[in-house]
């Protein structure tokens, strides 16, 4: 994860108004709002919260390796305080946002999803 960090330097920034951004599977999006709290953080198995981190470090290395664009994380509203405390310490340089912090003249490029067994 420490690898990201070092990308994150080198990246290019895409064309105003395109955001490229990895989305999470509706499968790990319903499994993570299992353990939603009712102050947005998420509480998930350490195991989980592993896999999670490794899936979405491992994907955002491989688009800025493929792109040279930083992606951001796009995930439901209700979860996307957790998703972003979560990712603060290992990622903290990722953006983590929702659907409706995106204006209506961005063009979002969804890139592959983060999926996990």
């Amino acid at each position: 994860m420490r690898k990201v960090a070092r990308i994150k330097k080198e990246t290019k920034h895409p064309d105003k108004g395109n955001l490229p951004v990895i989305t999470l599977s509706p499968e790990l999006e319903e499994k993570m709002a299992q353990g939603l709290m009712e102050d947005g953080s998420l509480v998930i198995s350490p195991t989980i919260t592993r896999q999670l981190l490794q899936s979405i470090s491992t994907q955002v290395e491989q688009v800025i390796g493929n792109t040279g664009f930083q992606p951001a994380i796009l995930c439901s509203s209700q979860l996307r305080i957790g998703l972003r405390l979560l990712l603060e310490r290992p990622l903290g340089q990722l953006a983590v946002m929702s659907d409706n912090e995106i204006g209506p003249s961005t063009k979002v490029n969804s890139l592959s999803p983060i999926r996990m067994a």
